[in-house]
């Protein structure tokens, strides 16, 4: 993906699977909060993501890459 100036990420729909370099290099990415609807986060999802200080996941299996 390649956004450095992406701070946050909001879902306004119930996302189930974060796609493979979904967020990839985006620096800017801080803090991301994922819904409870998670229920994979493929392989290098958030690779590069250099400033990503906090990943809160549901509170149940999800399946990570």
């Amino acid at each position: 993906m390649n956004c450095p100036n992406l701070k946050s990420i909001s879902f306004k729909r119930n996302p189930i699977i974060i796609g493979r370099k979904a967020f990839m290099n985006c620096t800017g990415l801080t803090d991301v909060s994922l819904p409870e609807t998670i229920h994979t986060i493929e392989d290098e999802a958030f690779k590069g993501c250099s400033n990503l200080e906090h990943l809160t996941i549901p509170n149940r299996k999800v399946d990570i890459g």
